[in-house]
């Protein structure tokens, strides 16, 4: 049976049951000094309500206003943006839900514009998308209200989300002044995989590769059949950017580290290259090196660049998350050109080391690391006025019908989908195979797609839910979600698109980890913050070394440096730090196994 990816869903619990119980939780979630809000009890339960529309949202009878800073971006992009929308879901917002939102980012780091909010004191009502340096920066100032009584009341969607993560987020005390704005937490591992391209591997006729071993000595064959491409150019087996990091990342995965790092029977972490398995990993890619499979430009590439290199067939596979061969490969072919032939993908494939269990997506969650308009965290702060009503449409876009129109812009006949006597009808161009990109990329601009995202995670739609206050669309696959909705065949066994059924049908992991354990705080006033920062500089630089190096023995040489470096940053005072949090996350979720049952889509 061919296997199909379909995310894990968080886990759904009683908020106020997890709420009211006390004394748990970490610091990422702030030290306790922010003011408590004013939530306005019964005040807030009988402001007046014009009507309920057919959203959901219970319309108020004055505007509901509110300003939010919404991480880090373009201005002048975000203004185009609306300009060229017509400011869509601005003008869907205030004339179905009576709600504006003043929404601003910035192109500065996120942690440089919250510091000068908080030292000029002008900051708006609702902060998100921020990372954690900045959230605690807020939490700290006392600027951040704290949210208990808040989700209590108006919160039940966001509780159902974070679900029994929620004590990630408390306090030492029980209190909540932030949380994640992302997707929740992850826990799937399909991630990072061994790629190649498909038309090409497809020649050699032969069984799918399962080791690295298999991987190298296919891909070499793939190169030894095209060995430049048609402007008689080097073809690599991969390229990358970021100095390796999504090479390293997916060999780690296949030799079973998380987030690299190894877990003992003991749940003690060690850092990957003071494993035995670390070796191995680098005879291995330097092997590639030495032998010029490896694009030298991996170390200087800007992502566009990399992505250049694999659309002028130059790259025979990839060695990083599977998005980035959809991104670099048959996304860009079939925008350019519908006719190109549907086997010019790269294909995704579960990899693992001989001798480990299980292959992992060596990452932590998106709930707690990332800047965009996709992760990070949120925050209501002391300057709104009404932080009852923002919590009640926070609540409403983290629920079903907030998260459809959040992340796919305001419903229409003309956007991607409609909403029809109840039910999500997509646009029958958008479930072309071969025009269904440029559709989903260029309909969603127009109806405002993303443009006042604020919290809301997608999982409220993912098939399955059978509380859905609606009826989707019975061929869309996995969640409804921008870029990530792929139609299925009238039979619901296979997708529309033939390219995405030749990317997934190789992979196959049935069993994924849940990565929420492995969520780490550290506060940037904490002297590990700076051992962190100074063995993550290092580590980068020297896994260079590792690569490029000129023989086996100066790999290893280069390892060994490595280690002795990381030494004297600290390394091992980290390792410790890690694994009490990562014990501790154990213990608040009341997690005896990392590894759960994940649901597939089968043919």
């Amino acid at each position: 049976m061919k296997k199909y990816w379909e995310k894990a869903l968080a886990v759904i619990l009683t908020g106020a049951m997890l709420l009211t119980a006390g004394g748990c939780g970490n610091s990422s979630a702030g030290n306790g000094s922010g003011p408590e809000a004013e939530t306005g009890g019964e005040e807030a339960e009988t402001a007046s309500v014009k009507e309920v529309n057919e959203y959901g949202w219970e319309v108020p009878e004055q505007t509901l206003e509110f300003s939010a800073y919404c991480g880090v971006g373009d201005p002048a992009d975000f203004e185009k943006e609306l300009e060229e929308s017509n400011n869509a879901m601005a003008n869907f917002l205030k004339e179905k839900f009576n709600v504006v939102i003043d929404k601003s980012v910035y192109l500065d780091d996120c942690t440089q514009r919250v510091n000068l909010m908080l030292n000029t004191g002008d900051y708006p009502d609702l902060v998100t998308h921020v990372n954690e340096t900045a959230m605690q920066a807020f939490v700290d100032s006392g600027a951040a209200i704290e949210l208990t009584d808040l989700l209590n009341k108006y919160g039940q969607n966001i509780l159902a989300e974070i679900g029994d993560n929620l004590p990630l987020y408390q306090n030492e005390d029980g209190e909540i002044y932030s949380l994640p704005a992302g997707y929740g937490y992850k826990v799937d591992t399909v991630g990072n995989s061994f790629s190649i391209r498909y038309d090409w591997w497809k020649e050699l006729n032969t069984e799918v590769y399962t080791t690295p071993e298999e991987y190298y000595e296919q891909v070499k064959q793939v190169l030894e059949n095209h060995p430049v491409n048609e402007d008689g150019k080097k073809v690599y087996a991969f390229t990358d950017c970021d100095q390796g990091q999504n090479m390293l990342g997916t060999l780690l995965g296949a030799w079973g580290f998380y987030d690299k790092y190894a877990v003992d029977e003991n749940d003690t972490m060690t850092y990957w290259m003071f494993d035995d398995r670390a070796e191995e990993i680098v005879k291995y890619i330097n092997r590639f090196w030495r032998e010029g499979m490896i694009d030298p430009d991996f170390l200087t590439n800007e992502f566009d660049t990399a992505k250049t290199i694999c659309v002028t067939d130059r790259a025979a596979g990839d060695l990083a998350p599977w998005w980035r061969g959809f991104v670099f490969g048959h996304e860009f072919w079939q925008q350019e050109n519908p006719d190109t032939p549907i086997e010019r993908r790269y294909m995704n494939v579960s990899v693992t080391a001989p001798g480990v269990e299980h292959h992992t997506l060596s990452a932590v969650d998106f709930t707690n690391n990332n800047d965009t308009a996709i992760g990070g965290f949120w925050m209501i702060t002391d300057k709104c006025e009404n932080p009852e009503m923002v919590m009640k449409y926070l609540n409403w876009e983290s629920g079903p019908w907030g998260t459809l129109i959040a992340w796919n812009g305001v419903p229409d006949p003309e956007n991607v989908y409609n909403i029809e006597d109840n039910k999500v009808v997509m646009r029958e161009e958008s479930l072309d195979a071969s025009k269904k990109n440029v559709e989903w990329h260029e309909r969603h601009k127009v109806y405002g797609q993303n443009d006042y995202l604020l919290v809301s995670r997608r999982s409220a739609l993912a098939k399955g839910n059978t509380e859905l206050p609606f009826e989707l669309d019975p061929r869309v696959a996995d969640t409804f979600g921008t870029g990530e909705t792929y139609p299925l065949s009238e039979d619901l066994q296979s997708y529309l698109d033939p390219g995405w059924n030749i990317c997934w049908q190789y992979y196959d992991d049935t069993k994924p980890y849940n990565a929420t354990p492995f969520a780490v705080s550290i506060p940037a006033s904490d002297p590990m913050y700076v051992v962190k920062q100074d063995t993550d500089e290092i580590a980068k630089t020297e896994w260079v070394n590792i690569v490029t190096a000129n023989s086996e023995e100066d790999a290893l040489q280069a390892l060994e440096n490595a280690k002795e470096k990381l030494e004297q940053a600290g390394i091992h005072d980290l390792e410790n730090y890690r694994t009490a949090s990562f014990q501790k996350n154990k213990e608040l979720l009341k997690i005896d196994t990392l590894w759960v049952d994940n649901k597939r889509l089968n043919q």
